[in-house]
Formats: structure tokens, C-alpha cells, sequence
């Protein structure tokens, strides 16, 4: 190999340093070489002579140095990288972000040595300065181990735990250490092991700081604290080798110190990390979307206007979504060549799939329209509806059952007509009663989830099956009346269909037909838990169990109940009530603050005698006679209309009957209060010296109460 060029005399002595250095050991032979580590055993034998043995005595073996391989330390560009000036050097290192110097550090001994050494101290404060908003390097920290600790990915126990591996958890900047998961644990302890020391040192100052960092383990599955050990041992040198209480709470106060300004600068980067990391999601999709433009010009350019004019928005997303469109990097014409085929592939299939897509929705679109014209033609024009119609399964629930859904969903090859739709006219009876039935198992599994209930007893028919529900927070609801509520069939009014509920929806909203029923995930209607408690225990009052008794049962009982808690005498008179209005009960004595205990609320309920509760019985009847508690929601009998008031526009507007009648024109809606249980009635018992007092008169006046010699003799 020829000799190397003088090193130039312009250049600084570091520079020259760095290169006769480089020099030095391209002129070593590789055994020498390959001694000191610089070369691996494959560039030597890439280097050796192939027929060395067949040389003889006096011949020149040829020069081989051709064969060594590329990125080896013989390399010409490097040595002519590293004879550059020092000022040239230090000029391109700043202008490198510090992740790329610490890579650049990686590649040779000549760069490392140089860029750990203080004289590169300005390229590494000239390479941060290129982030922009990056914060300073902290005073305990140098640029280079500022840069290793925020960028670099290397195990800070090389040394001490012989690791050599890459770092899988985060950095704590605010501890000044960078582990692997298996170093983690042995290089930090539990702060709750070195709780006393600390606790310790934190009492000789006022203070409430920390005066040791910590951090989680993200590999283990606790949450205890860590400490890094080092740390640990210099708390304990540094307090053992105090000794005035003086010197105590300076370094106490120095280490709280210390400890807030490293969690404050930590806070710092973890927010620039932050921001840096949406600014170069930010460029990404930039850069996406433009290279997304860029392709549609082309497109465009190339004749494939009108197929991109006719895409809609959201189809759009699925061209945008193209693997070579996905690229964040810009397209010039070049690569566009190379991609175009790729592209316009794409673009045919996209194509063909909505194209098939369209005719599917029209074919769908037809089928609905033949089979509410098959169920339109039979139904009869005499048939009116009634309450009990409210419960049967309406065309867009008959849409989904499997007997139409089969035609509904059948291949498009498959021709369906009409007369298909009318052939399964006939079984209609039957798939109400099929939809009927599948509504009463999800409303069985409601009370079931909640409720042990007794063996051959139907949990629909128990006394403490109620329902609530949670969008408009109705309460009391029974079955079966509860499948009419009209939460289940809430409105959907669909602008582009795009499944076939929402063409049967759209259908629904064009004929003023009521829309499918749907319970909803979560249900929107669900077990009454609220009242479940209370109800069970007026139910054990009344000497039955709440696991068997039905509601025909509590019905029939006919036991009166009132609390015994507020039947004092200085509340003046007892309230009396069935066994559903125990849960309107809240005054006068019960809900007061420190007031009663949780046992005696628990058994506050007494039966009323049979003497007593004849008379309120009586009286009960009279007032529900003479109440007045109008339904809050009609249904017309002629068409799905349903309105809270009576519908006497609605008849007269639509069906021409000028005094609509409840009965023939409208009937009452089994969603309406009034057919579910009418308002709580109680009834109010007076003793005899109660006879001068205005509200005893009164009630007794209007029949809610009487006055009763024996009840209060006592």
C-alpha cells in the first residue's frame, strides 16, 4: 500500500491528532490489527493471500488490499472524513441533532474519543440548540451524558452489571438512570425498605420535600416505589458523616433541593417529548396527505377524473387508505411511475366493490318495497288495533326475523318477487309469536341476573319484577306492558343508507310506521334495583316470600301496612298504605338525620288490624273512584299514530271522524301511567282528640282520613 499524504499544516492540532492516529493504524499490518480488536477475524481473512503457500523464495505476493471489504477501518472516505480540519468538523457536528451524534459516536474509537471529550462539548450545545424548544442541559449533567440519557437507548449497568443491552424502559430523567428491565431490579431498591432513613432526614427540616427520587418498574406488577441505589448510598454516606443538627438540615434541605429540580426538568422534557412527538405526527400526516394530493392530480391528469368525481367522501378514505398512498414522503413523477400500476389497480377494485355495493342497496331497497307491499295488501281494512296490538311484532321487527330475512338477505342472483313475500303471509301469526317470545327471555334474563327465584315459580310474574328506564327514567314498569314503552322504539331517520337496518329505518320514516324495537347494549331498560329492597320487605311483612310471592298474590292479600316509627303521639295521626305504597313513605320521622337506626328502618313496617283496615279499604275505594288520573298517551286505532293527549286533530284531520270516540276511534296506549298502577293513595288515621284540628277535619272532609277511638288508647 502506497504511503499517506502529509497531514495538512493549516489544520488545528485535534485535527491532526485524530488523523495521524487513523493513519497510524491503516499502516499496521492486520495481525496487529486484528490484536487490538480494530478488525474481526472475517476482514483478515478476506485480506490474506489466497496462494500464498505456492509463492516461492524472492517473489512479490501481490497487492490484495482491493479485497477488503466495504465499511472496514481501511476504508479511504473515512480517513478522508477524519484528516478534515477541526473547525470543518465542529461546523458539521452542530449542525446534527444530538441523536445522530451519538450514533456518529458509535462508529470508530477516533470519534467516540473525540466526542466524549470536553473540547466537543460546543458541537453537543450546538446540536441541542437544534431541537427547538429542547431544554437546558442540567448543571450535574454534561452534554454528552445530558444527550445519552434523553436520546440514547444503551443500559447504564454496562459496567457495574456487565448488561450490554438495549434499554427497554423509559428513561428517569429525574433519577439520572437509563436500565433494562433485569438491571432495574438490581440497581434500584423498595422505598419502603430505606423508610426510615428517609423519614429521618426529612424530620430535620421543615419542609415537606422529598429528598430521595422515585420511580415505578413498569415490569412488575406492583406499585411500590423505587429508589435508584446509588442514590441510597450517598444519602446514607452523606448522613452518617454528619454530625451538628446544623449540617443535618442543611443537607436535608440540599437534597430536597436537588430532588425538586430534578423532577421540575424532567416534567420539562417529558413535555417537549410530548410536543415533539405530535409535531412529528403532524408532519407525517402532512406529508401523507399531500402525497395523497399529489397522486389524485396525477390520477386525474391520466383520465381518471370522472371515476374520482363519482366516489363519495367516505369512499375517498379507502383510496387514501392505498398502501403506496400511505407513504409519509412526497411524490415526485418518478416515483409516481413506479407506483402507477399499483394504484390504478386499486382504484379498479375500489371501483367494481362499490359498484356491486350500489346494486346491492337498490336490490335491497327493492325487496323492502315488496314486502311492505305484500304485508299492506293483507292487511284488512275492517282490522282495527287495540292495547293487546301494542305488543305484537310490527314490519320492521318482522323484517328481521329469520322467515323474511331469508328473502330480505338472499344472494342477488337470486330473483325474489312478490309472490315470494306473499307466500309467508300465513305464517305471520307464528313469527309474532316466535318475536313474542324471544322479548319475554330477555326480559326474564333482566330479573334472573338480580333475583334468586324460587323453582317453578316464572320470575315475569313475581312481585318485585319491575323495570326502569334509564333514558327517560320512568320506574314501576310490568311486563308485558313494558314492551310497549316507547324508549325501545326510538326514532332513526337515516339521510344515506348504509346497513339494511337503516333502509328498513328509512322506509319506517317515509310510511309513518313505528320503527324496530330495540333493547339496546347496554339495555335501555333494566331491573328496578332501587325498589327491590324496600319491596321485599313489605312483601316479608305480609308473611309471604319475595322469591314466590307473584303479583296476583299481593294483590289479593289485601293487608294494610303502616310505619311504626312514625306512629307517635306526637306526630299526631298514622299513614296507612298497600303493599307497593310503602316505597312513596318518607316522612315525617324516618329520613330525619341521626335519626332512627338501620334495624329499626329495617322493621319500622306493622299490619294494620282487620277492624281498621275494612274502614280504610272503604275509603280507599272512594277515592279511587273519585280520582282523577287521565292517560298520558293514546293510540289510534286505524294507524300506528300515537300522541300523550287525546287524538281528536289526528281523527279528524286524517281519517275524517268528526267526534272521535275512546273505543272505536282511539284506545288507551299500554305505555300510559294509567295502565300500569294509578297514583299512591293514603290513607290518614286521626285519634278522637284530633277532632278539633283544621287538618284532621279536612282530610277526613275529602275521605282521606278518619278518626279511629281504639288505635291510639294506648
Amino acid at each position: 500500500m502506497p504511503p499517506r499524504k502529509e497531514v495538512k499544516t493549516t489544520a488545528t492540532r485535534a485535527s491532526t491528532r485524530i488523523a495521524s492516529a487513523a493513519a497510524s493504524r491503516a499502516r499496521a499490518p492486520l495481525s496487529a490489527a486484528k490484536d487490538s480488536g480494530v478488525v474481526d477475524d472475517e476482514i483478515v481473512a478476506h485480506s490474506a493471500p489466497e496462494n500464498d503457500a505456492n509463492v516461492g523464495e524472492g517473489e512479490q505476493v501481490p497487492d490484495r488490499s482491493a479485497r477488503v471489504p466495504v465499511g472496514s477501518a481501511f476504508q479511504a472516505p473515512r480517513e478522508g472524513f477524519l484528516n478534515l480540519p477541526l473547525d470543518i468538523l465542529l461546523e458539521i457536528f452542530g449542525l446534527l441533532p444530538p441523536y445522530s451524534l451519538l450514533a456518529l459516536a458509535r462508529t470508530s474509537k477516533d470519534l467516540r474519543t473525540f466526542l466524549t471529550s470536553r473540547k466537543s462539548a460546543a458541537c453537543w450545545k450546538s446540536a441541542r440548540q437544534q431541537l427547538i424548544d429542547f431544554p437546558e442541559c442540567p448543571s450535574d449533567l454534561a452534554e454528552p451524558q445530558y444527550a445519552q440519557l434523553v436520546f440514547g437507548d444503551e443500559c447504564h449497568a454496562l459496567v457495574s452489571q456487565n448488561c450490554g443491552r438495549r434499554a427497554n424502559q423509559p428513561a428517569v430523567l429525574a433519577l439520572r438512570v437509563h436500565y433494562c428491565t433485569r438491571c432495574a431490579v438490581v440497581m434500584m431498591v423498595k422505598e419502603q425498605t430505606i423508610r426510615a432513613l428517609i423519614n429521618k432526614v426529612e424530620k430535620v427540616s421543615s419542609r415537606k420535600d422529598a429528598v430521595l427520587g422515585t420511580t415505578y418498574i413498569s415490569s412488575k406488577h406492583d406499585y411500590s416505589r423505587y429508589c435508584c441505589k446509588d442514590e441510597v448510598d450517598s444519602l446514607k454516606a452523606g448522613w452518617a458523616s454528619l454530625k451538628t443538627a446544623k449540617e443535618r438540615k442543611r443537607f436535608a434541605e440540599h437534597r430536597m433541593d436537588m430532588v425538586l429540580e430534578r423532577n421540575k426538568h424532567a416534567s420539562m422534557v417529558a413535555s417537549w417529548s410530548t410536543a415533539e412527538r405530535q409535531r412529528k405526527e403532524q408532519e407525517m400526516d402532512a406529508l401523507t396527505k399531500s402525497r395523497y394530493k399529489q397522486a389524485v392530480r396525477f390520477l386525474k391528469t391520466e383520465g381518471w377524473r370522472e371515476d374520482i368525481r363519482a366516489f363519495s367522501a367516505s369512499q375517498l378514505t379507502h383510496l387514501a387508505a392505498c398502501e403506496e398512498l400511505r407513504i409519509p414522503r412526497l411524490l415526485d413523477e418518478k416515483e409516481w411511475l413506479s407506483i402507477r400500476s399499483r394504484v390504478t389497480d386499486y382504484i379498479i377494485k375500489l371501483r367494481d366493490r362499490i359498484d356491486t355495493n350500489r346494486a346491492w342497496d337498490r336490490q335491497r331497497d327493492q325487496r323492502i318495497e315488496l314486502m311492505y307491499a305484500a304485508l299492506a295488501a293483507h292487511r284488512k281494512e275492517d282490522v282495527r288495533k287495540t292495547a293487546t296490538s301494542d305488543l305484537l311484532a310490527v314490519f320492521a321487527d318482522l323484517a328481521g326475523m329469520p322467515a323474511f330475512g331469508k328473502l330480505l338477505l338472499a344472494p342477488m342472483t337470486v330473483n325474489v318477487t312478490l309472490q315470494d313475500f306473499s307466500s309467508l303471509l300465513e305464517c305471520i301469526p307464528a313469527v309474532q309469536a316466535e318475536w313474542l317470545q324471544a322479548r319475554e327471555c330477555d326480559f326474564r334474563c333482566l330479573i334472573t341476573k338480580h333475583v334468586e327465584v324460587a323453582e317453578g315459580v316464572d320470575p315475569l310474574s313475581l312481585a318485585v319484577a319491575t323495570y326502569r328506564c334509564t333514558v327517560c327514567k320512568r320506574t314501576g314498569m310490568r311486563w308485558p306492558n313494558v314492551l310497549a314503552h316507547k324508549c325501545l322504539r326510538p326514532e332513526c331517520n337515516v339521510d344515506t343508507p348504509v346497513t339494511n337496518w337503516d333502509a328498513i329505518a328509512t322506509l319506517c320514516a317515509e310510511k309513518g310506521l313505528p320503527f324496530v324495537w330495540r333493547l339496546g347494549n347496554p339495555p335501555k331498560v333494566t331491573f328496578d334495583r332501587g325498589t327491590f329492597t324496600k319491596m321485599c320487605v313489605a312483601i316479608r311483612v305480609c308473611g309471604l316470600d319475595p322469591q314466590r310471592a307473584t303479583y296476583e298474590d299481593m294483590e289479593r292479600c289485601g293487608l294494610r301496612l303502616f310505619c311504626g316509627i312514625c306512629s307517635d303521639p306526637s306526630v299526631g295521626y298514622q299513614q296507612v298504605y298497600d303493599w307497593q305504597g310503602t316505597l312513596s313513605h318518607k316522612r315525617p320521622r324516618c329520613d330525619v338525620l341521626f335519626g332512627p337506626s338501620k334495624k329499626q328502618v329495617y322493621n319500622k313496617w306493622q299490619i294494620l288490624d282487620a277492624t281498621h283496615t275494612e274502614t280504610v279499604l272503604v275509603a280507599e275505594a272512594a277515592l279511587r273512584a273519585k280520582s282523577n288520573n287521565p292517560p298520558n298517551a293514546y293510540g289510534c286505532v286505524r294507524c300506528p299514530f300515537r300522541s300523550k293527549i287525546i287524538p281528536s286533530e289526528h281523527c279528524t284531520a286524517v281519517h275524517g271522524i268528526a267526534k272521535p270516540r275512546l273505543g272505536n276511534d282511539y284506545y288507551v296506549h299500554l305505555d300510559s301511567v294509567s295502565q300500569t298502577r294509578g297514583p299512591t293513595i293514603t290513607i290518614n288515621i286521626y285519634p278522637e282528640y284530633a277532632r278539633t284540628g283544621r287538618t284532621a277535619v279536612k282530610d277526613v272532609r275529602e275521605g282521606r282520613g278518619f278518626f279511629s277511638p281504639s288505635l291510639f288508647a294506648s
